[in-house]
């Protein structure tokens, strides 16, 4: 009896890792990973400040703004910062050439998307994008 126990014990743990195996390979987990514990691979010591305002130069507060170095973008290094009261999101990144995009699901309905905006990074200078969000 104890040796069909032991048995069946062991077919049970190969039978959920085979299942956990293809339902969560390895590859998927380091993606699911990312999105929990972003990676830092793009962050420096150089500022970005992107402003977003509307079309009469109101900021918009609270807006997800995100960057990357790659389009299109690649979660594992993708960075956000939300706006704050004064429609200003600041990146703390290395010098390179980064793109500034919104993140379609929590974009207002109220505004038309804007394109991806490119922006070179440069040490000793200030780095600056003003965005202006057009309505519907």
């Amino acid at each position: 009896m104890k040796v069909l126990k032991t048995i069946f014990i062991i077919v049970v743990f190969f039978l959920l890792g085979y299942i956990v195996g293809n339902l969560y390979p390895l590859g998927i987990l380091s993606v699911i990973r990312s999105f929990i514990i972003p990676s830092k691979t793009i962050t420096g010591d150089v500022e970005l400040k992107v402003t977003v305002l509307d079309e009469k130069k109101n900021p918009i507060p609270n807006l997800e703004v995100d960057l990357d170095k790659n389009v299109p973008p690649s979660p594992a290094r993708m960075l956000f910062v939300d706006t704050d009261e004064n429609g200003v999101a600041t990146f703390q990144l290395k010098p390179g050439t980064y793109f500034v995009f919104f993140n379609g699901n929590n974009f207002p309905n109220d505004f038309r998307m804007p394109n991806t905006q490119k922006i070179d990074i440069k040490s000793g200078k200030a780095n600056e994008l003003t965005i202006i969000l057009k309505r519907k």
